[in-house]
């Protein structure tokens, strides 16, 4: 399977993020929420350690605010079916590292599939999401990356997470 590179997919991850600044203002109390911007070439600190909890946004709502951790699955793997549930970001020996799946301390996960004419949200709770990969591992589809660090994801189908753990679903148009 080969990917494209990572600067390709961050400019991606950029623009196809100022497209979701309608649903984050209707879901956050108040309009309240703030993009960790991941394209600034001076970021202050503050940002920089929310970007290494897996926080791409925060968001504010009655109860307090939540940080959200944004995925998005490129246009080409249209197959709507499955979450890759990355659980290496390197396997490389000698230089393992584990994935967002694990190393996030987002409380939700908005996985986003780039269709041609809108976007595909899916807000998942990140810690249900852990759960259940733990608890259905043996069961999931394993892919590897060609690319140097040969990153591991779990493919776990959304009717698996709709039906054990839910997950709330919006299309935006582009």
């Amino acid at each position: 399977m080969t990917y494209s590179n990572f600067k390709q997919q961050l400019d991606n991850s950029v623009a196809c993020q100022q497209l979701l600044i309608p649903f984050y203002e209707n879901a956050a109390y108040e309009g309240r929420f703030v993009f960790m911007e991941k394209d600034r070439k001076y970021n202050s600190e503050i940002v920089d350690i929310v970007q290494n909890a897996g926080c791409d946004t925060v968001l504010q709502t009655k109860r307090g605010a939540i940080g959200i951790e944004e995925k998005f699955r490129a246009a080409w793997t249209r197959k709507k079916e499955d979450l890759a549930f990355e659980t290496w970001s390197c396997t490389v020996p000698t230089r393992e590292k584990r994935g967002w799946g694990f190393t996030s301390k987002a409380d939700f996960l908005n996985y986003i599939f780039v269709m041609d004419k809108y976007l595909d949200c899916f807000l998942i709770e990140m810690k249900k999401l852990r759960q259940l990969y733990e608890e259905g591992k043996e069961n999931w589809n394993i892919i590897r990356t060609n690319q140097i660090n040969r990153t591991e994801s779990a493919l776990i189908p959304l009717f698996n997470i709709k039906t054990v753990i839910g997950y709330y679903n919006k299309k935006l148009p582009i």
